[in-house]
């Protein structure tokens, strides 16, 4: 971690990334500061992403692009989920008739007590629920409230493709900058796709844009737009 560091403090100038870090491409995080282009602000936790090569010829035509926006995602379990909720209201009130029936035959029993021969001792009484105990359905409320949990959240598989942009990264920290008047941020990206915004920058100056430093697709967790950020690797930690 020291030498990632000590090697970090050169690393202003992109195209030496790769001989910076040999080896590391797949187990290295790089740390990095945005400064948002235009409008908005990172917040913490925003997720940092590789842009397209029409993002950057968007942007590099109309400076006022907003950027691309994250498109609405299907929801797979949606009719699951609602047969789940259908099925499980219709058992609680089968459960809640039949104790209503159990708690009449209670009351019958009990006001009919002093009448009961002996040959009906026998009869299996069901007692009354005590304040502190916990009710006849707590275990299948639970099951139930796990199961709609992972329908609603299913488990990620992988964060990188998780949107439609590939994801490299994260914001630690971000809100308005007072000293830049604009939105900035600090955070982490993987080093390998930190050398892939390196070629597509190094193709995109050949190609002749005029890029000042790697541009990069900044989304915050409560919103769908994306915005567009500047990339640097602090020169000194």
């Amino acid at each position: 971690m020291k030498n990632i560091r000590q090697n970090s403090q050169k690393a202003c100038n992109f195209p030496e990334l790769a001989n910076l870090f040999p080896g590391c491409e797949d187990c290295c995080l790089v740390p990095v500061t945005i400064h948002m282009c235009g409008r908005g602000s990172p917040a913490d936790c925003a997720i940092i992403c590789l842009p397209l090569a029409a993002d950057i010829d968007n942007m590099s035509r109309n400076p006022k692009d907003s950027g691309p926006t994250e498109q609405l995602h299907t929801d797979d379990h949606q009719t699951e989920r609602k047969e789940l909720r259908t099925e499980h209201k219709k058992l609680l009130k089968r459960l809640r008739r039949k104790r209503v029936r159990e708690k009449r035959k209670l009351e019958e029993l009990s006001a009919a007590k002093q009448d009961v021969s002996e040959d009906d001792k026998h009869v299996v009484v069901v007692k009354k629920r005590k304040a502190n105990e916990p009710p006849p359905t707590k275990d299948i409320t639970d099951k139930h409230v796990q199961t709609l949990r992972a329908l609603w959240l299913p488990q990620t598989r992988t964060v990188k493709e998780s949107c439609c942009r590939t994801v490299i990264g994260f914001i630690m920290k971000g809100d308005f900058s007072f000293t830049e008047s604009k939105g900035a941020g600090e955070g982490y990206v993987v080093l390998s796709a930190l050398l892939q915004l390196v070629a597509l920058y190094e193709s995109k100056l050949r190609e002749g844009n005029k890029l000042s430093a790697p541009w990069v697709l900044v989304r915050n967790p409560t919103s769908l737009q994306y915005r567009f950020g500047v990339l640097n690797i602090p020169s000194t930690l």
